[in-house]
């Protein structure tokens, strides 16, 4: 993980998308991490194939810039469902734990959609896993002891994750700071980024939500957010440039980041 020369850990941006105008909008305000979703279609809900690869020609002139996209739950991916090779364009790729409901249900399931996504050709993109706040198996493991969390760390690192999400399933309910205090996602932050993963924290956040937990030095690689750069907060509204330049600007003030 990239340090300033003060010694403190720099948090990233992602911001979530929906169609070409907002991929530029979130371009030009700086975003680490161009995300392609369907917000229509749920937390992790997944866009056409069109969107998908209209959005990652614009990406193309952005050498610098990493994407990833949604791809729905694990229970959309039937074992019949065609994987498409557009897919192995793409920096990551992240699905939710749909109805698992224990750990070990949810890890192997997402462990057995990784392998078939290789067997299909999609070999570039690396996985995030990702666990709702408010919904088991999220729900599971913050409520178990800090072994369960370096169990699962372990575990990631092993299946050649690159890391985790802690996201929200009901975005009716309040943000991820509903759900988890600083304590708990300050405790996972620190165990995935002690086995070098990538911790990232979406759920809701608003501005004052990200500055609450940088203040408690909560800094995970990446904030992802939509509601919180869309017009009037509403995550089914479009992506303000200027709304992502601001949270840009407001990451590096709190981080350090030059």
């Amino acid at each position: 993980m990239t340090k300033t020369d003060k010694n403190r850990p720099m948090s990233g941006l992602l911001v979530s998308v929906k169609n070409n105008s907002e991929a530029l909008a979130a371009i030009q305000g700086g975003t680490d991490i161009l995300d392609i979703k369907a917000p229509d279609h749920g937390p992790l809900g997944m866009a056409d194939a069109e969107t998908i690869q209209n959005i990652l020609d614009i990406c193309e002139q952005h050498q610098s810039l990493k994407t990833s996209a949604a791809l729905g739950e694990l229970e959309e991916w039937s074992v019949s469902r065609q994987i498409p090779i557009y897919l192995d364009r793409l920096n990551y790729l992240k699905v939710g734990p749909g109805n698992s409901e224990n750990l070990d249900d949810w890890f192997d399931k997402l462990v057995q959609l990784k392998t078939r996504f290789q067997h299909a050709g999609i070999h570039h993109p690396r996985w995030i896993a990702v666990l709702y706040a408010d919904q088991k198996p999220g729900t599971i493991l913050f409520q178990s002891q800090q072994p369960q969390l370096e169990e699962l760390a372990i575990r990631l690192k092993e299946h050649n994750f690159a890391g985790l999400l802690i996201d929200t399933a009901q975005k009716q309910n309040g943000s991820l700071r509903t759900h988890f205090n600083g304590d708990q996602l300050g405790k996972l932050t620190t165990v995935l980024q002690s086995q070098q993963l990538l911790c990232s924290l979406a759920g809701r956040l608003t501005f004052q939500d990200i500055e609450t937990l940088i203040k408690q030095s909560i800094l995970p690689n990446y904030y992802a957010v939509r509601s919180a750069v869309c017009n009037g907060g509403d995550r089914q509204s479009n992506v303000e440039c200027k709304k992502v330049q601001e949270l840009k600007r407001q990451l590096k003030q709190t981080t350090g980041k030059q």
